[in-house]
């Protein structure tokens, strides 16, 4: 993959979003710098509606990642809708690797077993 910056970003039907992030440690942030600088983008970004300042819970150990949660309130139209992100960073070698999954905390039973796998499945193969 060489030593640049990639990511993807997948979405569901029902607006649930994943997104993968690999940085090079020469760049790379730790788990709450990296929360914190999306989630102000997310903020400066959102086309319609207004997000909430956001609460970050703490940075704990889950596994091979460290994770971290986010809650923020969409506002669209008098109406609220509480999202959750999760975020979770894996370093190997000399790169950095985060999952952000993004949902709406009314739905995050519908997806939960969906982005486990996501972040279950990720594979480094060092050819």
């Amino acid at each position: 993959m060489g030593g640049g910056v990639y990511f993807i970003t997948i979405e569901s039907p029902g607006d649930a979003v994943v997104m993968v992030h690999r940085l090079p440690e020469a760049v790379a942030m730790d788990i709450r710098t990296f929360a914190e600088e999306l989630a102000k983008k997310a903020q400066q970004e959102v086309p319609i509606g207004e997000l909430s300042p956001s609460r970050f819970g703490k940075v704990r150990k889950l596994g091979l990642y460290e994770g971290m949660k986010e809650e923020c309130v969409l506002s669209l139209l008098g109406e609220r809708l509480p999202l959750l992100r999760t975020y979770y960073r894996r370093v190997d070698a000399d790169v950095s690797w985060y999952i952000t999954t993004q949902v709406a905390k009314e739905d995050t039973k519908t997806v939960r077993k969906g982005f486990q796998l996501v972040v279950r499945s990720l594979k480094l193969d060092r050819k």
